[in-house]
């Protein structure tokens, strides 16, 4: 199982032409013919979204081995919580680790279902400055810190080390 956020679901891409399904073809020629890859990612998903999935997915599926291709969402997974008035840096001062937004854009009904609002969101979203509809606002380039939030890399550490873990206990190698 591969899990991740859109660098994982390849939302770009047609099923068999993501890393995952590629992974399994190679696997199927050169290892096993049935070797299977199940695609876990979905887009802005966190370190703290993939492993509440994995929670559930790898007690259930027994699978030999995990991969997680995360990090890249973290900041805007505490910028999407701050939007809910959650601090990431309240939460790591009191040992809560892995905690994950909710108000990301695909859990919006409006916004997964209306043509309209998605192509609203397309043409407006370079110019107007809030993100989307509900979601945090995007970072602008000059505002990319050199180094990590210490408290948002110290929830990814955690999170990451409590997913390797359970992984291991369930007799899964994770990569």
């Amino acid at each position: 199982i591969t899990y991740g956020g859109s660098t994982t679901f390849c939302y770009d891409l047609a099923d068999d032409e993501t890393w995952p399904s590629q992974l399994e073809r190679l696997l199927r020629e050169n290892h096993n013919p049935n070797d299977q890859v199940l695609n876990a990612g979905a887009i802005a998903w966190s370190i703290g979204h993939a492993y509440a999935r994995a929670l559930k997915d790898i007690p259930a599926l027994s699978p030999d081995v995990v991969i997680i291709y995360s990090g890249i969402n973290e900041d805007l997974n505490a910028r999407s919580l701050a939007a809910d008035g959650v601090s990431m840096a309240d939460l790591v001062r009191a040992g809560d680790y892995g905690r994950f937004a909710k108000n990301l854009t695909q859990n919006q009904w409006l916004q997964r279902n209306s043509v309209i609002i998605k192509l609203l969101d397309q043409w407006l979203g370079p110019w107007v400055r809030g993100g989307g509809f509900g979601m945090a606002p995007p970072v602008a380039d000059d505002e990319i810190p050199e180094a990590p939030d210490p408290a948002i890399l110290e929830n990814y550490l955690r999170t990451l080390e409590s997913f390797l873990d359970f992984a291991h206990e369930h007799g899964t190698r994770a990569v």
